[in-house]
C-alpha cells in the first residue's frame, strides 16, 4: 500500500512538472510539441475541434501501448494524459500573468517538461502521444527515447513554420532541445527489457 502511494505521488509530481511547463510555453505563444503540436496544425487546415484531433493524435500510440506494452502501463499513461490535461486548467488561470521573453521561458518549459517526463519514465508511465512511441523503439531497438521525442519535435517545428513566424519556431526548437537533453542524460536506455511494475517500496522511494 505504501508502495503504491509513493509511486502516484511521483507521477503526480511528474504530471505537475509537465503541466507548468505546458503554461509557460502557452503563455509565450511558443509550440507544444508531440502529439498536442500535431493536432495544433492539423487543427490549423482541417475542420475539426482541437480536442478531437487530440484524440485522434493520440489513439494510435494508446493502441500501441496496450497491444505492445504493459497494460499497466497504458493505463497509467492514459490516467497522466489526463491528470496533465487537470492541471493545465487548474493552474493555467493562476498563472495567466507570468510572461517572460520566449527564450528564457524555452528554456525553463524545457527543463520542467523534461524532468517531469523523467519521473514519469522511471515510475513506469508517461503522458501518452510518441512518449510511448519513444519508450517502445527504445526498448525494441535501443533508440534513446530522447533522441525519437527530439526527431518528432523538431519534426514538429519545421511544419509550424507553416503557421508561426520563424522566431517563434526557434524558441521552440530550444524548448525541444533543452527537453531532450535532460532526458537523455537523466533517463537511463532501457533495451529490449518489457515495462514492468517497480520491485519494492525502496526502489521507488529511490526514484523519488
Amino acid at each position: 500500500m505504501k508502495f503504491h502511494a509513493l509511486r502516484w505521488y511521483a507521477l503526480l509530481e511528474g504530471c505537475f512538472l509537465v503541466a507548468i511547463g505546458v503554461i509557460i510555453l502557452g503563455n509565450a505563444d511558443l509550440i507544444v510539441g508531440g502529439s498536442p503540436g500535431l493536432a495544433l496544425i492539423a487543427h490549423h487546415y482541417l475542420p475539426l475541434t482541437m480536442g478531437s484531433w487530440l484524440l485522434l493524435a493520440n489513439l494510435p500510440f494508446f493502441v500501441l501501448a496496450f497491444l505492445r506494452l504493459r497494460r499497466e502501463f497504458a493505463l497509467i499513461s492514459l490516467a497522466c494524459s489526463f491528470i496533465v490535461s487537470l492541471l493545465v486548467d487548474l493552474l493555467g488561470p493562476l498563472l495567466a500573468e507570468v510572461h517572460m521573453p520566449q527564450p528564457l521561458a524555452a528554456l525553463l518549459a524545457g527543463l520542467l517538461i523534461g524532468f517531469g517526463l523523467v519521473v514519469l519514465f522511471r515510475q513506469r508511465g508517461s503522458i501518452g502521444g510518441v512518449n510511448i512511441l519513444a519508450l517502445y523503439l527504445e526498448q525494441r531497438w535501443g533508440w534513446h527515447s530522447a533522441k525519437v521525442i527530439l526527431a518528432w519535435d523538431i519534426s514538429i517545428g519545421l511544419l509550424s513554420l507553416l503557421i508561426f513566424d520563424w522566431q517563434t519556431v526557434v524558441s521552440s526548437l530550444i524548448a525541444f532541445a533543452v527537453l531532450a537533453s535532460v532526458i537523455g542524460r537523466y533517463h537511463p536506455r532501457q533495451v529490449k527489457q518489457p515495462i514492468q511494475p517497480l520491485p519494492s517500496a525502496m526502489t521507488a522511494k529511490g526514484s523519488l
